[in-house]
């Protein structure tokens, strides 16, 4: 049987336990029997559960990733008083021990991004805690098929009907718009951290998009150019049909109204 998390190695009748390793095998086994018996030995395929918030950074610094990976940090409730009704406060969990045995700060895969690779979320700055800052998930571990196995852990958060900011570049179009004509740009978009419109440093997450946002019908804008860092937008994904499934959309790439003179 592997051993419990937080407890040193003792020899039963020989060795004294601390309170702390007491409180932590009690939350085990308590743990284990909410799975039906069998978290301590792997029976079923889930072998955590536990609340977290999306932080940007790793426990020992290390940077946020790009893809529909996150850091996320182990929460609990914080709740010393009032009914079920009272609103949730939440804590970040530090004590190894103390009834409470298993802090996390790990990587966990958004199962809403898997498919596109994106990394779309807003992360908490730092370590500490903001409650409503950051978005608090239910994360879970599984084991994977490793010899021997390690765990795997991942949340499922939609973003699709969430608008978020790109970066975009032009890629095509014939006109920025004048007296008789709209501007009919089109751009690439990508996720924030891209530094080119090939996706590097970043995700790609569409080409050729015209923006979702009304244009003038006639008269010029300023627009985005191809080069450079790209310039920040706005986009957002949708549920267009069960067959097409989601699709990102570009509501807004940054085009403003130009100055021009007609005669």
């Amino acid at each position: 049987m592997p051993g419990i998390e937080g407890v040193p190695p003792c020899r039963p009748g020989m060795d004294k336990l601390k309170v702390d390793h007491l409180n932590a095998m009690l939350y085990a086994c308590q743990y284990a029997m909410s799975l039906g018996g069998g978290g301590l030995t792997g029976g079923p395929e889930i072998v955590e559960a536990w609340l977290g918030q999306l932080c940007y950074e790793g426990p020992d610094s290390e940077a946020d990733h790009i893809d529909e990976r996150y850091w996320v940090q182990r929460v609990r409730c914080k709740n010393t008083g009032g009914v079920y009704t009272t609103p949730l406060e939440i804590e970040l969990v530090e004590a190894q021990f103390g009834g409470d045995p298993m802090p996390r700060h790990v990587t966990a895969t958004n199962l809403a991004e898997w498919q596109q690779g994106t990394h779309l979320l807003w992360p908490t700055p730092g370590l500490e805690v903001y409650p409503k800052s950051s978005p608090v998930v239910l994360v879970t571990a599984v084991r994977d098929q490793q010899t021997p196995p390690i765990k795997r852990y991942y949340f499922d958060y939609p973003v699709r009907e969430i608008m978020f900011p790109v970066r975009v570049w032009q890629d095509g179009g014939t006109t920025d718009g004048d007296h008789e004509n709209q501007c009919d740009r089109t751009y690439t978009a990508c996720t924030l951290p891209a530094t080119a419109a090939a996706g590097t440093n970043g995700q790609q997450l569409g080409i050729e998009l015209t923006p979702q946002k009304r244009r003038p019908v006639r008269g010029r804008l300023s627009c985005p150019g191809a080069g450079g860092g790209g310039v920040i937008g706005l986009g957002y994904y949708y549920l267009t049909s069960l067959a097409d499934g989601v699709e990102f959309y570009l509501y807004d790439a940054n085009e403003t109204l130009g100055v021009a003179s007609y005669s």
